[in-house]
């Protein structure tokens, strides 16, 4: 008979940077405390980067699932029951997706199997409906271990005790989890640009594009520009931006997470609406500005933990006035540390039996 085992549950079969990093992340902490974990996700579908871990479907899960296992939800913007537009292809799997698939589904598998319920850190979207906050209620078991990422998440899903617990990709770890083996940094002169098309809502995007030319012009930087996620749109935004801008600007496509990684490490600013690559750029010590438009209640939960003095934006004009911070983030993800080894420990506890 074999050990108990975790099952991760997420959005994992998407061409994300976020999401991409939680079961690996997962695994490599659970590993350390010699616990298997395998990857869930609604389709089972690849994701492009070639050091993703490869998820599998709820079905398949289901299958081979055992009592007291332990499923293990999140993390990313998985709480909420809105459709799931990022499936462009749905007609494929025969139906339309909505979020509770993921999260709801996940404990519906878990009650079905005799398996333990815990949560890593998901984020919510918006507000549940009733019958929603229904369906979590009856599924709630009074041993289930319930957390969120920011204070939102506790309160949409009704649970005014939920723990606290920093988003996992804020593990200092998190460059030897994705095999960064060189020590030293070498920053090239450029500004890194990962924007999503959100950033340019209900704008004038020339008044955007002519900011972020200056911006690298008054600091002598060339600029790159990075899609982080198929899911968004991304390639599509880095099109418009380069058609936006009168400098010569280059697109890179990366092929693996790792790639992802060095070049928010090697780069002299970044630039970018991606909760992920902020925290990236923090763990790299890279001079960051997050665009916050929208403002999500993620980015303010997030730098709060970091206590990071990096600058943001909420207008581009705000970008005229900005300069180079000593940003004092880094300081913090060793108190984020010590919260999420207390998380995998007690995810660990529950696997074995311990609480």
């Amino acid at each position: 008979m074999r050990k108990s085992k975790v099952w991760i549950y997420g959005m994992f079969d998407l061409d994300n940077y976020g999401d991409c990093l939680f079961p690996l992340i997962a695994r490599h902490k659970l590993n350390e405390r010699n616990i298997e974990v395998t990857a869930v996700s609604i389709t089972g579908k690849p994701a492009k980067y070639k050091d993703a871990l490869r998820s599998i479907s709820r079905e398949e899960a289901r299958s081979q699932m055992r009592r007291n296992d332990v499923v293990l939800i999140g993390g990313g913007a998985i709480l909420h029951d809105q459709p799931l537009t990022f499936f462009e292809d749905s007609r494929r799997w025969g139906h339309e997706f909505n979020g509770k698939e993921l999260w709801i589904g996940a404990m519906q598998d878990a009650r079905g199997s005799g398996a333990k319920v815990a949560f890593n850190a998901p984020g919510a979207i918006g507000r549940l409906k009733l019958s929603t906050k229904n369906e979590f209620r009856q599924l709630r078991e009074r041993e289930d271990y319930i957390n969120t990422r920011e204070r939102k998440g506790g309160l949409v899903l009704g649970e005014s005790e939920a723990g606290l617990v920093p988003d996992t990709a804020c593990d200092p770890d998190l460059g030897s989890i994705l095999r960064y083996g060189e020590k030293s940094k070498e920053s090239s002169g450029t500004l890194l640009v990962c924007l999503r098309r959100r950033s340019f809502n209900g704008i004038q995007k020339k008044e955007a594009f002519e900011t972020i030319q200056r911006l690298a012009k008054r600091m002598n930087l060339e600029i790159k520009l990075m899609p982080l996620s198929d899911s968004h749109q991304d390639e599509r935004t880095c099109e418009m931006i380069r058609n936006g801008i009168e400098m010569p600007v280059v697109i890179t496509n990366p092929a693996s997470l790792l790639d992802i990684y060095m070049e928010i490490r090697k780069a002299k600013l970044v630039l970018t609406s991606s909760l992920h690559a902020y925290i990236t750029a923090v763990q790299c010590q890279t001079k960051v500005i997050l665009v916050k438009r929208p403002a999500y209640h993620k980015f303010e939960e997030c730098r709060s933990q970091l206590r990071g003095n990096d600058p943001d934006i909420k207008e581009w004009r705000d970008l005229d006035d900005y300069e180079l911070y000593s940003d004092v983030a880094m300081k913090q993800l060793g108190e984020c540390e010590a919260k999420l080894n207390a998380h995998w420990n007690l995810i660990a506890d529950i696997t074995s039996g311990k609480e």
